[in-house]
């Protein structure tokens, strides 16, 4: 009788992967068995008709494990092909987009050397009427000096400014020339809407730049932020429902604020003598120092480009007695506390922003403020100066902006609020801070 024995490597007792068959002649009488190499003549041609084949089962684990092994190599196969494709489509598209910053480059070569001390009201009317209106005496420049150039694609305006005279724009006032000449663009025109894309030079040399996307500080070497200008795809808001919007509320702020209103004059010794018994007495977790001049202007800048306000002369005193941690904000939480008051007013819709159960005619009618600049949070309370406060306020006042949708007023300016502070006579939680 011919049989045979196959041997397997198995995993927990599962055949897995085939090895060596053996194939013996066993006999029925004596029960004595024959190896296949001792096979006589006979037997050995009855064993090529007569094969003895592994069980079909034995052959599931073999098959299922090859089929894995299969779609591996066929899944990682087709994701490398996928990954060299979109490397390969990657690198197209970043050859292509270098060709076109090449021309875009170009293009604002032969504009940048547009620039004009005398620019035609045919040719550049809004360049002519920043010459002929704005008040560049203001900043301490002469107008006559200052070459202006503007263009308009679509929703986007490009101004360049080029001020012929040396060392007059120093710290944050090129930021605060850039933000005002902006502010009167927006109010000369206030049926536009423009993504502004500004470069500020001095003789000649980048000081400035200030896109849509990010305000830049100084020393770029490359125009490269400006070139959005030139791109077709650029985003920006087409929705003329939010420029309405936009506009509603610039006009509502014109209608009850007093931004032209003179701001009173500070006895700085009663200031500084309220700050050190305020300070003496609560003694916060910081030491008194004054800020780092590169990271104040940096800060200073972004906060002009961004809300369109000058930086108050109170909180510019306050930075240089600290810049630690405390209730009382150093400039790098001043300048994130600033960017969420500024949200607030900008993304709410005018009936949204008007809505206040009662009205202070001190204050603006309205629960947030590009004007209401933070001083100090403790998390609980915030309290901000107020640069355009209502009818019956002051220029310099100080309210308090949180709790949210309940600003009211506080103090008259920052020397009062002080003195309050001391006394523990305004809404505070900052015993964190204390030492």
């Amino acid at each position: 009788m011919l049989k045979g024995r196959a041997h397997y490597f198995h995993f927990f007792w599962i055949p897995v992967i085939p090895l060596r068959k053996e194939l013996y002649v066993k006999c029925i009488d004596c029960h004595n068995t024959v190896a296949k190499e001792n096979f006589p003549e006979d037997i050995k041609k009855a064993v090529q008709q007569e094969k003895i084949r592994r069980p079909i089962w034995h052959l599931i684990a073999p098959i299922f494990i090859l089929y894995k092994l299969v779609s591996a190599i066929l899944f990682f196969g087709s994701a490398y092909v996928e990954e060299v494709m979109q490397e390969a489509k990657y690198e197209e598209e970043k050859a292509a987009e270098a060709v076109r910053v090449e021309q875009r480059k170009e293009v604002f070569a032969n504009d940048k050397q547009s620039i004009q001390l005398t620019p035609s009201f045919a040719t550049d009317s809004i360049s002519y009427t920043i010459k002929e209106e704005f008040q560049f005496s203001e900043y301490h420049l002469n107008t006559d000096q200052v070459a202006l150039l503007s263009k308009i694609e679509d929703h986007k305006l490009l101004l360049l400014i080029d001020v012929k005279e040396t060392g007059k724009l120093k710290g944050a006032e090129g930021c605060v020339l850039v933000s005002q000449i902006k502010n009167f663009l927006i109010q000369k025109y206030p049926k536009k809407y423009y993504d502004y894309f500004i470069a500020l030079y001095e003789n000649d040399n980048l000081k400035l730049l200030h896109t849509p996307a990010e305000a830049y500080k100084t020393e770029y070497k490359s125009p490269t932020p400006l070139y959005g200008f030139y791109a077709n795809d650029w985003y920006y808001e087409k929705s003329e429902d939010v420029f309405k919007n936009k506009q509603e509320k610039l006009q509502l702020f014109a209608d009850y604020g007093k931004k032209d209103e003179k701001i009173a004059a500070v006895d700085l010794v009663k200031e500084e003598k309220a700050w050190e018994k305020m300070r003496a007495k609560f003694r916060f977790s910081y030491s008194s120092r004054p800020a780092n001049e590169e990271r104040r202007g940096l800060y200073e800048c972004k906060f002009t480009l961004e809300t369109g306000n000058i930086l108050p002369d109170e909180l510019r005193r306050m930075f240089k007695r600290h810049d630690g941690n405390g209730p009382f904000l150093n400039w790098n939480f001043f300048y994130s506390k600033t960017k969420k008051s500024y949200a607030r007013y900008e993304y709410a819709t005018l009936d949204a922003l008007t809505k206040k159960d009662e009205i202070d005619e001190r204050l603006l009618p309205v629960y947030a403020s590009p004007y209401w600049i933070p001083f100090y949070d403790d998390d609980t309370f915030s309290y901000a100066v107020d640069m355009l406060p209502g009818k019956k306020g002051h220029v310099g006042q100080i309210i308090l902006v949180k709790p949210r949708m309940k600003p009211r007023y506080i103090a008259k300016n920052m020397t009062e609020f002080l003195k309050l502070f001391h006394d523990e006579k305004v809404p505070t939680s900052f015993e964190a801070w204390r030492n």
